[in-house]
C-alpha cells in the first residue's frame, strides 16, 4: 500500500472534501519537546473543510498508519502549530 492510498483511505473514512499531499516545507522546524526536526524531506498533507478536533483525530490516525512518533499539525483557522502523537 502506498502512502497516497493510505491517506486516501483515511480521507474516505472522514468524508474529506479536499486535500493535497506533497513536500511543502521550505524551512526547518525543531521540536524541543521530542528533539525531532521536521524539514523539506517531511511529507505534508493539507486538508480543508474540517474543524480542529477532526484534524487532531486524523493526525493521530496518520501516526498509527505510518508508524510515526508524531505529526506536526498546523491549523490555519487558529494559526496554532501542534505536535500530535498517536497516544
Amino acid at each position: 500500500m502506498t502512502y497516497k492510498s493510505k491517506i486516501d483511505t483515511i480521507a474516505k473514512q472522514h468524508d474529506l472534501v479536499g486535500w493535497t499531499i506533497g513536500k511543502y516545507l521550505n524551512c526547518r522546524y525543531f521540536s524541543k519537546e521530542t528533539n525531532k526536526q521536521y524539514s523539506e524531506d517531511s511529507l505534508s498533507l493539507e486538508i480543508i473543510g474540517i474543524d480542529t478536533n477532526e484534524m487532531i483525530e486524523i493526525s493521530e490516525e496518520l501516526c498509527k498508519v505510518f508508524d510515526q512518533e508524531s505529526v506536526l499539525l498546523k491549523d490555519y483557522s487558529t494559526n496554532d502549530i501542534m505536535l500530535i502523537s498517536a497516544n
